[in-house]
Formats: structure tokens, C-alpha cells, sequence
């Protein structure tokens, strides 16, 4: 009695599927059975078709057997093999059905491919075909032009194989001319047309006021350069106004007549074989008989102040090596020479304490952009045009940046000027610049390439470039070439950082500034030099 209560408190399941739960038995085998393989026949529940027909034996309703067969009853574990064998026959079924879908769907698929490759080859045969045209087409193309031009191509060689013997032939007794200075790689801004004229020297360039000019009775002094020239000619507004002669590449035109308003110069430069040259049109408005203006124009170089004021800048740039910068400040103090500097980013965070002291010395501070980039394409292919990578938002970035370190370590605001890196710029760059307060200061440069480059960056004694102490006092204090004056309102340009191992610049300075101030020069700043 204990074991049969036992056995009714126990959960029962499904004989053929023990993962079930079995609410009912089978009325013929007393087997339990789950809801699904439950077989309702004559108001009752079998487990499946056989128990029916071994229940329909008992009772017997069949007719042609015996009691015995009746009687006997076969082993319940056949019942169990087969159903099992029933349900593995139909999941065997489904399987091979699903199989057989698959291997379809693959069949398709491949003959899919199969299609799509054939298109391929076919369309790299017509791609084969066109570029075989293509260049047949090229090739009779130069076949055609080729004959034609060969006699032409004769000729002009004769000619210039001419025109070299007689350029190489010197007349007994007379030296070979010297060779003409090479072409400019800074004044980048001449147009093309200018740039590739028959000359071997630079195309003229009028000098020109960056703001207004003071004026004598309407009348104002001209200066400017035309390296090969023998004569140059001043157009104003188109007409003649003005003659003179070129010597050692410079020339000037004293007291030119302006007229009211707005007057457009120019310069003709003829060598002496007739032949001409321009340089850019400047404008220049008379206000007044005693004022004349430059119109306000964004992106403005400058890079030379009033020929009439013998001024001199003594300028320094300032990357980030401090090396010799202490005893240059020195030397400064000593002659009583407060000059414009012009700082990285890098060099104010690097070195603090020496960017007080400038500004103590009572130098002027300009913005030589935070890390020292090239702007431009200059170091690539010798030509100023904007580098990639450079835009307006992260050039005026660099700009910003150093202006902020400078005023967060002085406690002041950075004067008003710039100095590009490697002296890379143009006029794109400029006008960002003034975009955000910050105007263009160059070095002088003059006539033959010859520039106020003090050249003290070259450290590598090998270097063709490079100038011991001695050449560089020299080079500082032959500015003029020996003229008076003709260095008037130059911006020259040093460093107060040096990679030398010896040697230094700054060790010249002192008898270079007094040998200038002998000559009459006045050191100043920027902005003393373009004041208006």
C-alpha cells in the first residue's frame, strides 16, 4: 500500500517521450501518453493504432482468429521500437527533403556564377578591343603629325646650334661678359608671362609703400630694381612720366608729379639689346598735396620700409633652439637697440623666462607662427603655392595659439606682425593672417638674388652657404654695396638660436652696429619703420 501511494505522488511521463508530461494512460496497455501521441478510438484513449486492435481482440469484434491468438499478448516493448522507428523514419524524411532543397538551391546559385563569369570575360574582351583602338588611333596620330613638323623641328634646332656658336664666339682681346644673375625664386608673385621673357635676369620691380607716404608738393620719390636693364621708363597711368638709368641693378626716380586721385604706376625696363620688360602696376592715391595713400589692400608684403629714412631692422627669428639667444639679448642691451623678435609657440613654452626678458628689453614681439610648418610647396618644387594640408583654420590656429602663450606668460598682447616660416608665403596666406590682426613682415631683398638674409642659420661649415663670423660682419655691413643711403629702410634678418659648434654671429655684432651707425644708420622696429 506504501509503495502504491508512493508511486501516485511521483509526476508521470510519457513512456515514448520522457521529457514530457502524462496526464492519461493508454486503455488498452496502461501505458502513460502525452497529449500527442494520444489516439482517441470507440470513446476511448489508446496510445496508437496496435493497442486499438489488441483492445478490438479482447473484446472479440475480430473475426478469423483463435481464442489463443486472441489470448495472447505481445510484449509491451515492441509497441515502444515501433514508434520510435516510426518517428526516426519521418525525421529522416524531413531531413532528406531539406537536403534536397539545399543541393537545389547550390545547383542554382553555381549556375548563377557560371552565367555572370561568362558576362565578365565578355566584357574584358570589349575592354581589350576599345584600348587597342584607342592606341591604334594614337599611333596614327603621331604618324600623321610627324612628317609635317620633322622639317620644322630640323629648322629650329640649325637655328639655335647657330645662335649658340655666336652667343660662344668672343671677339680677340675682349672678355666673355659675365654671367647675368639667376633668376629670382622668391618673387614668386610675377605673373608666368613676366617670369619666362628673354631675359636671364629678374623682371623690375618698383619699390612701393605698404601704408601712406608723406609728399612735397604732390611729388614723391621712386625707388626700385631691374637686374640686366640698361634704362627704365615710369608709366603713370599709362603715359611716360619719368627716365632714368639702372646702375648695379637699382634705380630711382626722383620727385615724380602726381596727379589727383588715383595715379597707376609702372615700370618699362629695356636691356641693351631693345628689348622690354614690365613690372606689376602699383597704385598709389594723392589725398592731398602733402599726403599720398596706398588703397587699403588685404594680403600686403611687407618687406622694406621708406628709402628716405636711413632706418635699419636688425630683426631676429626665434624657432625653438635658445642657443646664443642670452648673449644676443646682451649685445642688444649693450647698444641700446630694442628691435623686433619674432616667436614660435614652442620656443615661449620652452623657454619662458627668456621671453620676460625680451619683453622686459623693451623688444617689440611678433608671431613666427607655433611650430615652425611649411606653408607652402617652395622646398618641393620652387614654387609658393599653398601646401596641402594648410587651410585658413589651421594656419590662423597656429597663429592663435602662439598669440595666447605669448600673453599668458608676459601677461601682453603680441604686436601686430608675423614672419612666415622658411619664408614661405603668398598672398592666400597673408590675407588669412590680417583676417585675424596679423600683417606680413619679409626681409629685404634686392637686386641679383642679393638679400638682407644674414645667412647665420647655416651651421654645416661645407655647406656653400655658410659665412664665418667675419663674412657675416662683412655681408652686414656692406648692405649698401657701398652706396649711401641704399640701404635705406631695410629689414634684415637673423636668429637668436644657432646649431653652430663655434663661431658664433653675435660675436661680430657689436663692431657690425657701430661700423652701420658710423655710416648713419638708426636701428628701429617694425612698426617704427612703417609708421605713417
Amino acid at each position: 500500500m506504501l509503495i502504491l501511494v508512493a508511486m501516485a505522488g511521483q509526476t508521470k511521463v510519457c513512456y515514448r517521450h520522457p521529457e514530457r508530461t502524462a496526464k492519461r494512460r493508454c486503455y488498452s496497455c496502461q501505458e502513460p501518453v502525452c497529449p500527442s501521441c494520444q489516439v482517441t478510438r470507440d470513446h476511448h484513449i489508446f496510445c496508437g493504432e496496435e493497442c486499438h486492435r489488441k483492445w478490438l481482440q479482447k473484446q472479440g469484434k475480430q473475426k478469423g482468429r483463435s481464442g489463443a491468438q486472441l489470448a495472447k499478448k505481445p510484449a509491451p516493448r515492441a509497441v515502444v521500437d515501433i514508434a520510435r522507428v516510426e518517428t526516426h523514419a519521418a525525421e529522416a524524411r524531413a531531413a532528406e527533403t531539406k537536403t534536397g532543397l539545399v543541393r537545389e538551391e547550390i545547383e542554382r546559385l553555381a549556375w548563377s556564377v557560371e552565367v555572370l563569369r561568362g558576362k565578365l570575360e565578355t566584357l574584358e574582351r570589349d575592354h581589350h578591343k576599345a584600348e587597342q583602338k584607342l592606341r591604334d588611333h594614337e599611333d596614327q596620330s603621331r604618324t600623321r603629325w610627324r612628317k609635317p613638323l620633322l622639317p620644322v623641328l630640323i629648322l629650329s634646332l640649325l637655328l639655335g646650334m647657330g645662335y649658340w656658336v655666336r652667343a660662344m664666339i668672343v671677339a680677340p682681346g675682349t672678355k666673355a661678359p659675365a654671367e647675368a644673375p639667376a633668376p629670382s625664386v622668391y618673387d614668386l608673385e610675377v605673373p608666368a608671362s613676366l617670369m619666362e621673357d628673354p631675359w636671364r635676369g629678374e623682371p623690375p620691380d618698383l619699390e612701393f609703400p605698404a601704408t601712406g607716404r608723406k609728399i612735397q608738393d604732390s611729388r614723391i620719390t621712386l625707388f626700385g630694381s631691374a637686374p640686366g636693364a640698361k634704362e627704365v621708363h615710369l608709366l603713370r597711368n599709362g603715359e611716360l612720366a619719368a627716365v632714368a638709368s639702372v646702375e648695379q641693378g637699382e634705380f630711382s626716380f626722383p620727385d615724380v608729379a602726381l596727379e589727383k586721385g588715383m595715379n597707376a604706376l609702372q615700370v618699362e625696363a629695356v636691356d641693351e639689346a631693345g628689348r622690354k620688360s614690365y613690372s606689376l602696376a602699383r597704385f598709389l592715391e594723392r589725398i592731398s598735396r602733402r599726403v599720398a595713400k596706398v588703397p587699403a589692400l588685404q594680403g600686403l608684403n611687407f618687406l622694406r620700409g621708406p628709402r628716405e629714412r636711413q632706418e635699419l631692422v636688425l630683426s631676429f627669428d626665434a624657432g625653438a633652439s635658445a642657443r646664443q639667444a642670452e648673449t644676443i639679448l646682451d649685445v642688444l642691451q649693450a647698444q641700446g637697440i630694442t628691435t623686433t623678435i619674432f616667436l614660435t609657440g614652442q620656443f615661449i613654452e620652452r623657454h619662458p623666462e627668456l621671453v620676460r626678458r625680451i619683453v622686459a628689453d623693451g623688444h617689440e614681439v611678433g608671431n613666427h607662427t607655433y611650430s615652425h610648418p611649411h606653408l607652402t610647396t617652395f622646398d618641393q618644387n620652387q614654387r609658393h603655392h599653398t601646401a596641402a594640408g594648410v587651410d585658413r583654420e589651421s594656419f590662423q590656429s597656429e597663429l592663435r595659439r602662439t598669440a595666447k602663450l605669448f600673453e599668458q606668460v608676459t601677461g601682453q598682447a603680441m604686436a601686430g606682425w608675423w614672419r612666415a616660416p622658411y619664408g614661405e608665403h603668398n598672398p592666400e596666406i597673408r590675407r588669412w593672417a590680417e583676417e585675424i590682426g596679423f600683417k606680413h613682415v619679409d626681409w629685404t631683398r634686392g637686386p641679383g638674388g642679393k638679400n638682407f638674409d644674414m645667412l647665420d642659420w647655416v651651421a654645416d661649415p661645407r655647406s656653400r652657404h655658410y659665412l664665418n663670423a667675419e663674412q657675416l660682419r662683412e655681408r652686414l655691413i656692406n648692405l649698401d654695396n657701398g652706396r649711401a643711403g641704399a640701404a635705406n629702410g631695410g629689414i634684415v634678418l637673423m636668429h637668436l638660436g644657432s646649431d653652430r659648434k663655434g663661431d658664433f654671429p653675435a660675436s661680430v655684432l657689436p663692431d657690425a652696429i657701430a661700423e652701420l651707425r658710423a655710416k648713419g644708420y638708426r636701428f628701429v622696429t617694425v612698426s617704427q619703420l612703417f609708421r605713417e
